[in-house]
This record gives structure tokens, sequence and C-alpha cells, in this order.
């Protein structure tokens, strides 16, 4: 699990609370079947399955090709994106070398660097963060530095929400959220045989206290309503702990509850959720 932050961000000051470090929520998407283009497809594998949040390996995009490739998604251009996330991919065990451009709005046919090319750490879900920019439509390229061709089952574009609170504590970090149910077997001696994992997941919750309700309205309700059905990143703290990242869906639905203070009326959130485990 990952989030990389683009050489060229310019990172606020810590206290900033929509921060690089400000808790963030990737589930804006601009991603469709009809608007998604790969250089290199295998056959059963198009790439207009990356628009469809299952992460099953039959519902996965396969390159074909372990030559240089882009995979391209038309934007509005309308609307400032911030982000790509990539879930269930092969980009870190196989080496390959990502980076991200956009169309030159000045220049049709050429493209400018966005975010400047890196190697991920693992297979697990990452999210490229980048200045927003607007464009009519962004690409991936891809480098494969060997004999095994890139693939990916989600891919998402989109613009981040970001918490301008911290969380409370009790957070249970993503990258340590085991929620294994697991079968253990022991001889009539009472010795250890082994342990048999039957079902592997993930299972956090976050608390996020004194939001001011007008912002929760404009900005956090809207997710509410669209997570009921579908995923989304989520990194608690995304400048210092890079790897805690993950693609995740709820477990029970966003309800906020509401204080009256002297700063106004304010929402207590809690969000429960599960999460992909690799």
């Amino acid at each position: 699990m990952a989030i990389v932050l683009s050489s060229a961000l310019v990172l606020s000051a810590p206290t900033d609370p929509t921060g690089p470090n400000a808790p963030a929520i990737g589930w804006r998407n601009i991603v469709a079947a009809g608007g998604i283009e790969a250089d290199s497809e295998a056959d059963g594998y198009p790439v207009t399955n990356l628009a469809n949040p299952s992460t099953a390996p039959q519902a996965s995009w396969r390159s074909a090709s372990t030559a240089e490739q882009f995979v391209t998604v038309a934007t509005s251009g309308g609307d400032a994106i911030d982000y790509v996330g990539i879930a269930r991919h092969n980009f870190g065990s196989a080496g390959i070398n990502i980076s991200i451009e956009a169309a030159d709005p000045d220049n049709p046919g050429d493209w400018i660097e966005i975010f400047a090319a890196v190697v991920l750490a693992g297979d697990g879900p990452a999210v490229l963060r980048f200045e927003p920019t607007y464009a009519t439509a962004i690409r991936l390229r891809l480098i494969p530095p060997g004999a095994v061709p890139p693939r990916a089952a989600v891919l998402y574009v989109g613009q981040l929400l970001r918490l301008p609170r911290g969380l409370q504590a009790g957070l249970v970090p993503l990258a340590f959220a085991a929620s294994d149910e697991v079968v253990s077997a022991k001889a009539e001696s009472g010795d250890f045989l082994g342990r048999i994992v039957i079902n592997r997941s993930l299972k956090s919750a976050v608390s996020v206290r004194y939001l001011p309700y007008d912002w929760f309205r404009a900005n956090m309700g809207p997710f509410a309503r669209a997570a009921r059905t579908i995923p989304f990143f989520f990194a608690w703290a995304p400048a210092d702990y890079p790897d805690d990242a993950g693609y995740a869906w709820l477990d029970g639905d966003i309800r906020p509850t509401l204080e009256r203070t002297s700063a106004g009326i304010v929402a207590h959130v809690d969000i429960s959720m599960m999460a992909l485990a690799l």
C-alpha cells in the first residue's frame, strides 16, 4: 500500500489542515469504459475493465506487451484532477517504471509530465498525487524492465477529498488491520500442527470530530452517499506514513452526529471500512 507524492508537488506548511499530511479520500473517479484506451490488451482482459471497481483477477486489464506503453484516460478538462489511484496491480513486483502525463492544452498532440517516473515499492494499492491539473486527457506511461507485462484491476483518476481535521485516537492503520479467519490444528498431544487462513481481510474504523457542518454538507456529504456502493482509496497520514494507504469500502453507513458549539454547528463522523488484502 502506498501513496506517492510527485517531486513537483508543493508541500504546504505542517499546520495547514489541507496540506500533504491531511487524511485523504480518493472517491471521485472520472475513468469510464468509453473514455479509456491502452496500447496493448491481452485477450479477455480489455483496458475497459479498469473502469470496474472490482479487484477480481478476471476483471483486470492485462497488457500483452513488455514494450513502453500508455494507458490514456479522457477527461472533461473542466474539473481539476490531483491523483491517480491503482489497485491490484503488479507494477512493484515487476519493477515497472510509471509516470503520468497530461495533454498539453497549447500544443495538441504534445504531453506534459505531471508525475515523475517512479517504481512502486510493492503491489499494494497506490495513490499518485500531483498538483491540481486541468487537461482533456491524462495518460500513464509504463516501461516494463523485463519479460512481465503490466496488469491492474482498478484505476481511479480524480480529485482527492482532504479532511480539514485529523483523526481521533484508536485508528488501526489499514496496513496492519488484518481481520482474518483462521483455522488452527493441533495434535492430541497438544503439539502445534499448523494454521490455515480461510478468509483474508482488512478492517478498520476512523473517527473525525468537530467538522464544520457546512463543510461536511458540501464536501463529505457527497462522499457519504456515493460510498454506499463504490470503494475508495484512503490514506490517514499520507506524507508521514505513505505505505498505509488502502483501497477500501464502507462496512456501515456514514451517519454524522451534530453538536452546537460556540463556533457553530459541528459534525462528528465515524467511518467503518474494510479494505483490499493482498
